[in-house]
């Protein structure tokens, strides 16, 4: 597989080429980045959690355990989503990332050969850090190699085919708290049980809602972009699409609600006041 994914990885490689100039002007943002790192290195699913502002500098590397005091949530009455923010910077300074293009901007390198050197050649192109919104596909690219290559490895681990594979789990009361980077971004899940094994408190971060506030960023300068150019009825919509899909939100697990894809662009003043509304 893998021989055939370095196809896949280079015809896609050379098609984000093809729109560099565009990719590279679209909907930039500047935000602090969050993920997990081991070692400072590229991790899935173990190690420490790691913030860095827009300058890569590191602003914590803690324990998963220790995610509430870093990070809280600010709510806004015209959504469900909240719009998680880093403690120390405050509200909306705080605003991060998470996901591909996050965790390959926060993390030094990436203990797999191939993907290394694909790390290297991405920074070489735009920089550390990357801040263009429509790189997170290119940094999927890269992602999806270091899985590769991971999982050769793992396949290859003696340990994996022991026969002593299971542990079994006790009912107990207690707390737990866990993080690991799914494909879209950071997943916190941190769960409260009683004596009797029933979930009294839970509280998931999950990686749309990690992603909420820049998202909403993204869209901003997007529109911004498009109304200056005056393109916004000249496939306006499938450009804010564009900003927004780079994400891979899902809204049912960030609001537990399934909505259909907004078919209008209302367009309001600081005061809430509808300036424009244009149908689609």
């Amino acid at each position: 597989m893998i021989p055939v994914f370095n196809k896949v990885f280079d015809t896609c490689k050379n098609q984000l080429a093809k729109y560099s100039e565009f990719i590279t002007n679209f909907s930039n943002i500047n935000t602090n980045f969050v993920g997990l790192t081991k070692n400072g290195l590229l991790e899935l699913y173990d190690g420490t959690v790691r913030a860095t502002d827009n300058n890569c500098n590191v602003l914590f590397d803690i324990s998963p355990d220790d995610y509430f005091n870093n990070i809280l949530e600010h709510s806004e009455p015209w959504t469900y989503l909240k719009f998680p923010f880093i403690r120390s910077m405050g509200w909306p300074d705080g605003v991060y990332r998470v996901g591909p293009l996050a965790r390959i901007n926060l993390c030094e390198n990436i203990n797999t050969p191939k993907a290394e050197n694909a790390l290297k050649e991405f920074r070489d192109l735009y920089g550390r850090p990357a801040n263009q919104t429509l790189l997170y596909h290119h940094a999927r690219l890269i992602e999806l190699l270091y899985a590769f290559e991971k999982a050769q490895l793992l396949l290859e681990n003696p340990v994996l085919v022991k026969d002593d594979y299971r542990v079994k789990c006790e009912t107990i009361a207690g707390e737990g708290i866990g993080i690991v980077e799914a494909p879209r971004g950071t997943l916190i899940h941190h769960y409260k049980a009683n004596n009797q094994g029933k979930l009294i408190d839970i509280n998931l971060i999950v990686a749309t809602v990690n992603n909420n506030a820049a998202m909403n960023q993204s869209i901003k300068a997007a529109v911004e972009e498009l109304i200056e150019k005056d393109e916004i009825k000249n496939g306006g919509l499938n450009k804010i699409e564009m900003a927004i899909r780079a994400y891979d939100p899902c809204l049912t697990c960030a609001a537990h609600s399934i909505r259909e894809m907004v078919k209008t662009i209302e367009f309001v003043d600081k005061q809430g006041n509808l300036i424009r509304k244009i149908q689609f």
